[in-house]
């Protein structure tokens, strides 16, 4: 234990890295002309089931189900707001009972998807996103188990799906951050609308981050079956509740663990598991999850290009009681002079730079001058201490 706190804290010291490479936030969109990838593997293990009222139901000892999807998503920042991207999903199944033990795979969706950043406010970020789900089989409906053939078992539920989100994350500090999700979701199958919710506590430093969260569905409660679930046609489900649901809800808890390597890669791993829910399964989710950014410009490295322009770099040192003019400690003789552009910036809480006024120099003298301000940026106090760049 003590040589993994060890190794955590030589990673968060590191000077390459910033806690927003390491986690991303969800309500932000990649850079422009960026390339993400991602490749996710979660293996979920049921537990016993939940019926249509919510009762948990204990496995059978014969009952086994276990389920490994594959997912791969390449996302591209196609402006400064808008992100899209497109992804699939690979799936393999085995359930047993006591007459047989079936196993089936392949590709179980295709998907295309996009995320629109809005307007940031503070120390708050906001985005929505949306995404249409195609499943690339059709499952055979039965109307009793003894019609299903020997040895067929469904990839999950067949048809489309939709489903629109709204993101916020909030950045409480340098090292903390919250996030929140709720949405709306026509699942596939013809199943009853759904609003997914997650909720996340996130711990964030120079090249790792843990977290933890609850997430979950909430049904609509429309589905045609409800008053009558034993008439509901069915399919080759195995031993599972997942598919077919009526009225499927649940609510997980998860925790989860993200490491930076080479300044690129994230790894992650999240753990879960299901602690109440109606038709559908309680379930121990495992996953492992390796992404990384290419191309583009980041924040960082947009700043990098624009601070190649200055000259000089000084400190305010006074400001004036109506904040129109101010003293930074740098003159003549480091050629700041009357007329000079100068830019004021204020560390962010990732170690970032924000610009929130511009000015000239109105006065200078052999190792200071004084600053006009000419328009400011953002409703920021003008204070001692704020960087002014010279051009």
């Amino acid at each position: 234990m003590k040589s993994l706190i060890y190794i955590l804290l030589l990673l968060s010291s590191s000077s390459f890295a910033t806690p927003r490479k390491v986690y991303p936030l969800k309500a932000e969109v990649l850079s422009q002309g960026a390339y993400n990838f991602d490749l996710n593997a979660n293996y979920s293990q049921t537990l016993s089931f939940y019926d249509v009222e919510g009762t948990e139901v204990e496995l059978e000892e014969s009952q086994a189900y276990t389920m490994t999807d594959t997912d791969i998503k390449l996302s591209y920042g196609y402006s400064r707001k808008l992100e899209l991207s497109f992804g699939g999903k690979y799936r393999q199944i085995t359930s047993e009972d006591s007459v047989e033990s079936t196993t089936t795979s392949g590709i179980e969706n295709i998907n295309i998807g996009f995320k629109y950043a809005l307007k940031k406010k503070s120390n708050y970020r906001y985005a929505i996103s949306g995404a249409y789900i195609y499943k690339l089989y059709e499952n055979t409906i039965y109307t009793n188990s003894s019609q299903i053939p020997e040895g067929e078992l469904v990839l999950g539920d067949s048809g489309q799906e939709f489903n629109l989100k709204f993101h916020l994350s909030y950045i409480h500090s340098k090292w903390t951050t919250m996030e929140a999700m709720g949405g709306y979701t026509t699942p596939a199958n013809e199943t009853s609308p759904e609003l997914p919710y997650n909720f996340r506590y996130i711990k964030n430093f120079n090249s790792w981050a843990i977290w933890a969260g609850i997430r979950g569905v909430y049904t609509l409660g429309t589905d045609e079956y409800k008053d009558s679930p034993a008439s509901k046609p069915i399919n080759a489900n195995g031993s599972t509740n997942r598919w077919n649901s009526i009225n499927r809800s649940f609510m997980q808890p998860y925790a989860g663990l993200r490491v930076l390597f080479a300044k690129k890669y994230r790894t992650s791993i999240e753990v879960a598991q299901t602690m109440s829910g109606t038709s559908t399964d309680k379930a121990m989710d495992a996953s492992l999850n390796i992404s990384w950014t290419t191309g583009g410009k980041s924040n960082e490295e947009i700043f990098e290009e624009s601070f190649k322009e200055y000259t000089t770099e000084a400190t305010v040192i006074k400001v004036s009681p109506r904040g129109k003019f101010l003293k930074i400690d740098k003159g003549l003789a480091q050629d700041v002079g009357k007329g000079s552009k100068v830019d004021i910036y204020k560390s962010d809480y990732f170690g970032g730079n924000i610009l929130i006024a511009t000015g000239v120099v109105y006065e200078s003298g052999s190792s200071w001058a004084i600053v006009k301000l000419v328009k400011k940026y953002r409703s920021v106090p003008i204070e001692k201490g704020l960087t002014a760049r010279v051009k």
